[in-house]
């Protein structure tokens, strides 16, 4: 972390109080805080209590550099409102990140397969309804899952919140994974089988298939003759019984031409 004093080309400190805090994390020491505020987030704000008593702030969660606070009581007051309302969630350091190793080398961490996450501190995230075995973690690259058979997708965090928000208007719920493939329950009384052909704005674009479709998903090949879908690596799945939506997971198990599969 790079704590740095402030010049005359930097933004002014974050607002001094908040009608709405969404969420409050510090660190193990508590000497380092995240508060994100506001009705649709807008009020974020990073905060570092330095040995020397001076407060240095970002607005971002993941940022390498902070400034020093030309607000420091306003920061206070700030986070003592935010504690008062909620009960802080914990900031980690990197090594909590599973299938990841230091490259003392770079001064990175390095994934398993790969790819590299420049993260000085991680917030794990509550698991999404999609993916309830996972481990979930905010990393400076986008949001992170951990799943029990060692695989992992990293997504974009627009869409990571897109799918919950959306499934949850829907009011879908998760029947099966594999891979990256879902099969969501559609809450239709007959045995109808769709697929998701994409999203507009915040619908979800449905097909229906027929009893001898054949659709191609991803790497996912759906077969609703013989009722089975298939993926190159892993194998046969028979497709659940009840009425289904099929679609693709967000994110990719291969970030940055990564070799892990879907």
């Amino acid at each position: 972390m790079n704590l740095r004093k402030r010049y005359v080309f930097d933004r002014h400190d974050q607002p001094t109080e908040c009608k709405y805090i969404q969420l409050l994390a510090a660190s193990a020491d508590e000497r380092t805080w995240w508060l994100k505020g506001g009705t649709r987030g807008g009020v974020r704000v990073l905060a570092h209590f330095a040995d020397d008593g001076k407060i240095h702030t970002a607005t971002r969660l993941h940022a390498s550099t902070l400034v020093e606070s030309e607000q420091p009581d306003a920061v206070r007051c700030l986070l003592r409102q935010a504690a008062n309302e909620l009960d802080p969630l914990m900031l980690h350091s990197p090594e909590v990140l599973p299938g990841f190793t230091h490259d003392d080398t770079y001064a990175v961490w390095r994934h398993e397969s790969g790819w590299f996450s420049h993260s000085e501190r991680v917030l794990r995230l509550p698991v999404p309804w999609w993916a309830p075995e996972a481990k979930v973690f905010d990393i400076p690259e986008g949001i992170y899952l951990r799943f029990p058979d060692e695989t992992s997708r990293l997504c974009r965090r627009r869409d990571y919140y897109a799918l919950d928000n959306s499934i949850y208007l829907h009011s879908h719920c998760l029947l099966a994974r594999q891979g990256d493939l879902l099969f969501l329950a559609t809450g239709d009384c007959v045995n109808t089988r769709m697929v998701c052909e994409g999203w507009r704005d915040d619908y979800m674009c449905k097909r229906t298939l027929g009893d001898h479709d054949i659709v191609d998903l991803g790497r996912h090949r759906i077969d609703c003759g013989e009722e089975v879908v298939t993926h190159p690596e892993h194998g046969v799945m028979d497709l659940p019984t009840e009425p289904w939506l099929a679609m693709i997971e967000p994110g990719t198990s291969r970030p940055f031409g990564g070799n892990r599969r879907d």
